[in-house]
């Protein structure tokens, strides 16, 4: 039997039925049925914690052969349900900045083994610094016929855009300056860059929302509500953001600053770990379902 996490409650492939005879078949006499079908009904870390614990405390009422027999099928059914926790049907994935790795996108893709049903949602700064922007893009955009994408701009694709927009030299100069000419090198010219991805870049979101997150590349201006914040702090921002609450109900995921490790506060989190900048970089996935992270690196 296949076991998954959906919003809050755990399934099989199966019916509750069917787990109850899986249990009782191979572990526990009708006592035990009974109450896995209650746990069944359950969220996942009632569960758990319940089928850890329901043996322990009973067992002084058992006969060995009973609890041995009993606290195997608790560990049994327990291991199988934590190894199905991190493969949440439909779940809503934030990435943070790839920075042109293709191979920390691949191993971290790999790891997380996208699903049909999940939504993932880039939070900018595909390109520069890295060596592989064009095959990053080509990659997320292939994921997009795959599964449901999101893209955001990161203030790297906002600097591109503004040089198409104004061609002048002086946003060419600090382009370059901040990664654009590893972009460059990799594309070939700047024809070229546009001609294969130019409606992508075109297309990027300032920010995503939903009822308990703001997904966003920098962050927000503390002080302002969502209505008011301007594209240079959405883009661009850091310490101010960072260090002070803002007032939005939603809790911020965002990128553009770079940490060690990814950042956890109250009202936000931040999993820019640095990704195309280094060797010592890596890209951190936050998988919301669970608040949990994945990353590209080795285990």
């Amino acid at each position: 039997m296949k076991y998954l996490l959906r919003n809050g409650k755990v399934e099989c492939s199966g019916s509750k039925k069917q787990l109850i005879d899986y249990v009782k078949e191979n572990y526990a006499d009708e006592y035990w049925v009974r109450e896995y079908g209650k746990l069944f009904d359950s969220d996942f870390g009632k569960f758990k914690f319940a089928i850890e614990t329901i043996g322990l405390v009973l067992s002084d009422k058992m006969s060995n052969k009973e609890y041995n027999k009993t606290h195997n099928g608790i560990r049994t059914v327990s291991k199988l349900l934590k190894n199905a926790e991190d493969k949440i049907s439909g779940r809503t994935i934030a990435i943070g900045d790839i920075h042109g790795d293709i191979d920390k996108l691949n191993k971290l893709l790999y790891k997380l083994e996208p699903q049909k049903e999940d939504t993932f949602i880039f939070l900018g700064d595909y390109i520069d610094r890295g060596s592989h922007s064009k095959a990053v893009i080509t990659r997320l955009m292939e994921l997009s016929n795959e599964t449901n994408c999101i893209f955001l701009r990161g203030n790297h694709e906002d600097m591109l855009l503004k040089i198409v927009k104004t061609k002048a030299e002086e946003d060419i100069e600090k382009w370059l300056f901040v990664g654009g000419i590893d972009t460059l090198r990799d594309y070939g010219d700047f024809i070229e860059m546009l001609s294969l991805h130019k409606d992508f870049f075109n297309q990027l979101k300032l920010y995503h929302l939903t009822d308990k997150y703001l997904f966003v590349h920098g962050g927000v201006r503390p002080d302002k509500p969502l209505e008011e914040q301007e594209k240079e702090d959405l883009l661009w921002i850091r310490d101010n953001f960072i260090y002070n609450r803002h007032m939005l109900q939603q809790k911020v995921i965002f990128g553009h600053t770079p940490f060690v490790e990814p950042y956890v506060d109250t009202d936000k989190i931040g999993i820019n770990t640095g990704c195309g900048i280094d060797d010592e970089g890596y890209l951190t996935a936050f998988i919301c379902e669970n608040e949990k992270f994945i990353t590209s690196k080795e285990v």
